[in-house]
Parts: structure tokens; sequence; C-alpha cells
């Protein structure tokens, strides 16, 4: 464990060197610090970061995973192959801050080694650790909101399908109730037409108390009642006796009464049935 002491790394002799250019992972390096600083002012809440320094001057930044204790913080290192790119000395200073960037700290700066290997291949690819971790992240996140988004756009696709679905059932309930009603509703005036012309008082039609079935029935029987009357008192001013006629159901043929005033003959020249007053004695 590397203890920090007023910013200063202690680095044990047996944690100095932390790895070869061919290693990935399989060292890590505990840092402890006092969560109150000589001043008095508790740093637990900060991002601690380790800024790395390579042999060839280039610069890099390694997370440093947090656990705090009632008195201490602890930071653990993963080494990765990205950190060990570089035989040779490596300088470290740890940084921290918060959220606003308002409160800073940092270490002194310590130092590490990292032995070349021999016969094997290094693992570096070019990338810096904390880029490198950013850009897996980052695909890691890119692809996930990918995923979020397909499985929004299925579930808004599902829904506008539901709803479509739905107004089209509604739209189909609606119009067949419109039907139903337009049909009963042209029953009724279809019922209301014929009542009219049949009986009248529906008021559909100007005059049609006048202009219906059974007024012209009624009209009709008046008419042969007066003409029957009629001819019943022409029968008794004249003398004459209008003759009846009926269809006989037995045999078929035209009757007339014998009490009749005139004979009936057939014209044979004509075909006409023509009649002629009887003689009287």
């Amino acid at each position: 464990m590397i203890v920090v002491m007023n910013r200063e790394l202690l680095i044990p002799n047996e944690e100095f060197n932390i790895g070869t250019n061919y290693d990935n992972q399989t060292e890590t390096r505990l840092f402890q610090i006092k969560r109150v600083t000589a001043g008095g002012v508790d740093i637990s809440n900060l991002l601690f970061k380790l800024d790395i320094k390579y042999a060839n001057n280039k610069t890099d930044t390694a997370d440093l995973a947090k656990d705090v204790t009632e008195k201490e913080i602890n930071l653990t290192l993963t080494i990765s192959n990205n950190m060990l790119q570089v035989p040779g000395t490596v300088l470290v200073q740890i940084r921290a801050l918060d959220e606003a960037g308002v409160q800073k700290w940092t270490s002194y700066v310590g130092a590490f080694f990292v032995e070349d290997s021999i016969n094997t291949p290094a693992n570096y690819t070019g990338s810096l650790t904390e880029i490198e971790k950013f850009e897996t992240q980052e695909l890691s996140r890119v692809n996930a909101e990918k995923e979020r988004v397909q499985a929004e756009l299925s579930r808004v696709n599902a829904e506008n399908e539901r709803v479509e679905a739905e107004n089209n059932r509604e739209t189909a309930f609606g119009d067949a109730i419109a039907d139903f009603n337009n049909d009963r509703q042209e029953l009724k005036d279809y019922a209301n037409v014929s009542k009219s012309y049949a009986v009248g008082g529906t008021g559909t039609r100007i005059g049609e108390n006048i202009d219906n079935s059974k007024y012209y029935s009624e009209k009709s029987a008046e008419s042969e009642a007066n003409a029957h009357e009629y001819l019943k008192a022409c029968e008794k001013i004249s003398g004459v006796i209008i003759p009846v006629f009926t269809v006989s159901f037995v045999d078929g043929e035209l009757h007339y009464n014998d009490d009749a005033s005139y004979t009936f003959l057939i014209n044979t020249a004509t075909g006409n049935l023509d009649y002629q007053l009887k003689e009287t004695t």
C-alpha cells in the first residue's frame, strides 16, 4: 500500500516496479490518504485521478476507484497496458476536484518504474489510458442509446398501430351505428309516407288528410251511395227499373234481375251488348 503523507507518496520498494510493457491488468496499487487535510478540510467528496508522465515525456491520466472509511480515503489503481507503454521511469501525481471544479487538491509527484520485456511483443495500442476508457464507455453508451432509441421507436410504432387499430374499430363501429340509424330513419320515413298516403295524419305532406286512400275510399263510398239514391229517384220518377247486374259464381255468367225494364241482346253485327225497353201491356 502506498501511503500519502502530507501529500508525499511513500512508495515501498516492492511496489516501485509496476510491470513490463507486455503486461495488462495484472497489477494494482492502493493509495491511502487521510480524509482530513492538515488544514482541517475533508476531501473525501472529491473525484480522484492519477496523472502520468512517461519516460518519453508523454502524459496520460488514469481513473482511481475510491473507497471512503471513517478516517481514510482508499484509492485503487488498476494498471493497464497503456500505462506500461514506455519502459523506464513513470512519474505520477494524484489529482482531485469536486464536481463544480471549485475544490481542488494534488499530491506531490512520485515515481514508478516499467521494465522492458524480452522477445515478447508489447500490448500498447497507442491510446492513452483515460481516452481509451472514455472511448470504450462512450461506445458502450452510444450502443446502449441506439438500443434504447430502437426500443422506443418500436414501442411508439406499436402504440401507433394500437391507436390506429382502436381508431379504425371505433370508426367502423360508429359507421355501423350511423348506417343503422340512417336505415332506421329511412324505414320510419317510409312508414310515415305510407301511412300518409294510406290514412293521413302524419304531418309529412301538405293536404295529406284529403289526399290518401282512406279519404278516397270514403268519398267513393259516398259517391256510390249518392249514385244509388239518384238511380232510385230516377226509377221512381220514370217508372223505369234500372237493371242490376251480378256475376254468378255457379255458372260464371253475367246475370241481371228479371224485374228490369230492359231486355239485353248481343248484337251479332257489332258484338256489343244492346238493350231495348220491354213492352208493357
